[in-house]
């Protein structure tokens, strides 16, 4: 009997469990008495959704009220086989409340323009950067921004503070709408 090939498969498995891990998606909510709050992350169309299993990082999720999140985990069971809570490893933060795509990275300031570095390499360039903000340069950060050239429902946005150029302008600067520390 050739135990190899058993070898390979077992090794493989092993290695592989976090590829098979099962994710949610949805609108991160805090429900319950202070002392019994419950975080839930709900679907779209769904009024309530699955409950996070209490861990540290389902208390740093919880200040990610009210954004939709991505988060992946596995599935916590009761004796019966039916799901108890979910156990999160992981959270990405994909929307804010707005419906704008949420900028998550590492704040930096250059030259006295300011960016949030993202995954892969993506800079965006932020304009009318509040004080606030300013605070958390090389902190991990979210932002919901918008294009200057995108209507406000008041007015329009002022142009890009600290950027040099039009061209600029137009290839990506994002006007500060909301910011928060990543938790």
């Amino acid at each position: 009997m050739n135990i190899r090939p058993w070898l390979l498969t077992l090794l493989v498995c092993g290695f592989a469990g976090p590829a098979w891990a099962d994710e949610i998606e949805g609108l991160v909510r805090v429900v319950g008495r202070s002392f019994d709050a419950q975080t839930l992350i709900t679907p779209e169309k769904e009024t309530l959704g699955p409950q996070l299993c209490g861990s540290d990082l389902e208390q740093r999720i919880r200040h990610l009220t009210p954004l939709v999140v991505k988060v992946s985990g596995r599935w916590q069971t009761k004796k019966g086989g039916q799901r108890e809570c979910f156990v999160a490893d992981d959270v990405k933060v994909l929307r804010m409340s707005s419906g704008r795509d949420a900028l998550v990275g590492s704040l930096v300031v250059k030259d006295g323009v300011y960016s949030v570095s993202g995954e892969g390499g993506k800079v965006i360039t932020l304009s009318d950067v509040p004080p606030g903000l300013k605070k958390l340069v090389g902190k991990k950060v979210i932002v919901d921004g918008k294009s200057p050239e995108d209507p406000a429902p008041a007015a329009k946005p002022v142009a890009a503070t600290g950027v040099k150029d039009d061209a600029a302008v137009k290839s990506g600067v994002k006007v500060v709408i909301t910011y928060q520390a990543f938790p």
